[in-house]
């Protein structure tokens, strides 16, 4: 969960959490990449709020439920979001 500004979220593995992997509540400017993200109950990837300017790219996310989204933009606050080179696979 990350609410501040120019955090860099790089190299993890996220798997079977309970919740989203990665969530952003309201940060601006944040990297997330080359994570990998693993059937979490949850989104993948959520960002809302007042989120602006974050960088999402490189990630590799699998769902095997088919229950979430891999890359959730949930508000229509957020601006400004790159997104590359990120993949995903599922059911």
């Amino acid at each position: 969960y990350v609410t501040g500004n120019r955090n860099v979220i790089t190299s993890n593995i996220f798997t079977q959490n309970g919740a989203d992997a990665i969530y952003i509540n309201a940060g601006d400017f944040n990297q997330i990449s080359s994570n990998t993200i693993y059937n979490n109950v949850g989104d993948g990837i959520e960002i809302l709020g007042d989120a602006n300017n974050n960088s999402i790219t490189s990630n590799t996310i699998t769902d095997t439920t088919g229950s979430t989204y891999a890359i959730n933009i949930s508000a229509t606050a957020v601006d400004n979001t790159y997104l590359a080179d990120n993949n995903y696979s599922g059911t």
